[in-house]
């Protein structure tokens, strides 16, 4: 068969109860481009939910909906996940094949224990070769004293490198640490009231952050500014989204980018 894959993921539809979602829209503008309808970037996913026993069974796609002759050329993804549990353990798989290569694919396996506050994923890729790992993590939570403590180690398969973030989170303040060979860096985050949030963070590199979210009615804009180098605000309200990028360079503006998308869901 041409698309064995897509076969597979069809026959997942089959038996079973099944719970399907209308389709979903976004449309996005890119840096004020919007001439044509090109520039529009129109997007379509949609998902369904299969059972069978245990075992739920999850599938969807991505699609560009652009006018095109080539129409092999309008899918982006697809993907497959099952899921179960053993006992206190969540477990799933998911594969995610990019546009109509079905030779290659992103797979993905975690293991999920509620009650205890833990998580295991193991991150991978299939090809020709077989499945190679990228990247093990794991997370785990503590509760001390009204404050929530998260330990969650990673390791790249691929470069041998080790990372670990740990994050403090008690009464609207937060610290999260996360350091590897090279890197370390230190994030503080402070909710001031109900609608502002502050949130710097610090490298040992001597690059410097600073987020501050700010709520206005049903919409959140968020400022991120990082000193010498660019300013971006993003503002969402109603499944709109609209972003501005802009360089800084000795206190000058420039290459200043805008996108703005919208989700539709019907």
């Amino acid at each position: 068969m041409k698309y064995p894959s897509l076969f597979i993921l069809s026959l997942l539809g089959l038996g079973g109860s099944a719970v399907a979602e209308l389709p979903k829209f976004s449309i996005t503008v890119q840096d004020g481009r919007y001439s044509d309808v090109y520039g529009l970037n129109p997007t379509a996913s949609w998902s369904n939910r299969n059972q069978a026993g245990n075992v739920d069974i999850d599938y969807g796609i991505e699609t560009d909906l652009r006018v095109t002759k080539d129409i092999t050329s309008l899918p982006k993804s697809l993907w497959g996940k099952v899921s179960s549990t053993f006992g206190p353990w969540g477990l799933s798989a998911k594969v995610n094949f990019e546009g109509l290569d079905y030779t290659n694919a992103d797979v993905k396996f975690g293991a999920t224990n509620a009650g205890e506050e833990l998580s295991l994923s193991v991150d991978g890729s299939y090809g020709n070769g077989g499945i190679r790992l990228n990247e093990i993590q794991g997370t785990k939570k503590f509760l001390v004293d009204g404050a929530t403590i998260t330990v969650n180690p990673r390791l790249d398969v691929n470069s041998d490198e080790a990372t670990v973030f740990i994050s403090y989170d008690k009464d609207g303040t937060s610290v999260e640490v996360e350091a590897c060979k090279d890197v370390q860096t230190v994030t503080l985050s402070r909710q001031l009231d109900s609608e502002n949030r502050i949130t710097p963070t610090f490298s040992n590199s001597g690059a410097l952050s600073i987020d501050w979210e700010h709520k206005v009615n049903d919409s959140t804009i968020t400022t991120t500014f990082k000193p010498e180098k660019s300013i971006k605000v993003v503002w969402e309200e109603g499944g709109w989204n609209a972003d501005i990028n802009m360089d800084l360079k000795n206190n000058d503006i420039t290459n200043v980018k805008i996108g703005v998308k919208k989700d539709i869901s019907f």
